[in-house]
């Protein structure tokens, strides 16, 4: 008997928390490895939020995921003995409380829950899709950053990476000034998802009422940052070699082994702020797009 595929909530931050811990104790930072765009094999919905880094960790080695039913309904078959990995996904849920007066109030949140997925390699009698063509890493990377019509102007000028909100302008160091160009976009992205939480964008308050360097609310905007970098990276199919100090390594695992939903919020507002430089309109909750599960 397969085991219930929901858990309660409070373990499901835990959990994706626990998992990010033990990449960094490997000395690794899940979001420097971007991989493949991962999405479901039989509905072509791409994963969102968190859920981009719990897949790339588990080492599958390939981008394509799907239910057990799924699987089953497609003539395929999951093999004995393969683990599944969960999912994060938000259900809207609207509380109606009435008070002594009869007088009713309604309040809504999101509930995380948690779906088992298998990897395509975890089952029999099922393929990959054909892909049609392939695009230059580099020259997609390139489209990305042309293609971001609401923008910050880009100036390649000085010794360092920076978006500046008052400004609203992106300074970067030339492309030769970089180990190779990887590592340019790669920056480059980090800065764009800055830029996407100005007051005229998306308006986080890492951006529109940052306090001071070194807060907790910079910390959490810098983890957004990383991982709306390694999502654009994802997008345009670039492989990068970051190698991470251990002060670097210890910091983030300070900050997100104090806070259990830290890692959630941070990879739900990068994935926010990865669909508007790409101009796409998706319909969020805190974690997953509202009317896509699996």
């Amino acid at each position: 008997m397969r085991k219930s595929a929901h858990k309660a909530p409070k373990d499901i931050y835990q959990e994706v928390t626990n998992a990010i811990l033990a990449k960094l104790d490997e000395g690794t930072a899940p979001w420097d490895k971007p991989g493949d765009c991962h999405q479901n094999l039989i509905s072509g919905h791409r994963y969102r939020g968190i859920n981009p880094a719990l897949l790339e960790m588990t080492g599958h080695s390939t981008p394509y995921w799907l239910t057990y039913g799924q699987a089953r309904k497609a003539g395929g078959q999951i093999r004995k003995g393969e683990h599944a990995t969960h999912i994060i996904i938000a259900k809207p849920v609207v509380k109606r409380e009435v008070d002594a007066d009869g007088q009713e109030s309604r309040s809504a949140f999101y509930l995380l829950r948690s779906i088992p997925v298998f990897n395509l390699d975890q089952a029999d009698g099922l393929e990959a899709p054909e892909r049609n063509g392939s695009q230059d890493p580099i020259e997609a990377a390139e489209a990305i950053c042309q293609g971001y019509a609401d923008g910050p102007e880009t100036f390649h000028r000085g010794d360092s990476a920076h978006y500046i909100p008052k400004l609203d302008i992106i300074e970067l160091p030339a492309m030769s000034a970089f180990h190779d160009a990887p590592a340019y976009y790669s920056t480059r992205f980090h800065e764009m998802t800055h830029s996407t939480g100005s007051a005229g964008r998306l308006a986080r308050d890492g951006v529109t009422k940052l306090d001071h360097f070194g807060s907790y609310q910079y910390g959490e905007e810098e983890l957004i940052a990383e991982f709306g970098a390694a999502y654009l990276a994802s997008e345009a199919g670039l492989e990068t070699t970051i190698e991470r100090s251990a002060s670097y390594i210890d910091s983030w695992r300070t900050k997100i082994a104090a806070d259990t939903h830290l890692a959630i919020r941070a990879a739900s507002a990068a994935g926010k702020a990865a669909d508007h430089i790409l101009g796409r309109a998706v319909e969020y909750t805190d974690a997953e797009p509202v009317a896509q599960a699996a």
